[in-house]
């Protein structure tokens, strides 16, 4: 964590659009700058041998379970309410996504 007079970031390790990928809290804001991620207009690109669709949605579980409700992410606006359900499901409307299938389909909409 970094803090200064009256704000908070914490860093967050959010792996799978590339294995060393972070996002950003912004504790007294209830923002996220989730940066590649998760993205307003589009799917991030999970590509080997750096990118990994299984740690993609562990991330994404990770991040249903936090409190933040805005995502500011790299590209694009910003994204309201949670990015994905209790079950690593995307809620950012409008695109579906196919996943391995190992996992189940992903919808993902875009508002």
């Amino acid at each position: 964590m970094v803090t200064g007079r009256g704000w908070t970031i914490e860093a967050v390790t959010t792996p799978g659009h590339t294995a060393n990928h972070m996002a950003f809290a912004l504790k007294e804001g209830n923002l996220l700058f989730s940066g590649d991620h998760v993205m307003a207009w589009s799917t991030p690109i999970v590509a080997p041998p750096d990118g990994a669709m299984s740690d993609y949605m562990a991330s994404l579980q990770k991040l249903a379970g936090r409190s933040e409700s805005i995502y500011l992410p790299g590209h694009g606006g910003a994204v309201r309410e949670a990015p994905v359900d209790g079950r690593g499901v995307a809620t950012l409307t409008g695109l579906n996504l196919l996943v391995p299938s190992e996992w189940s389909p992903m919808t993902v909409e875009v508002e």
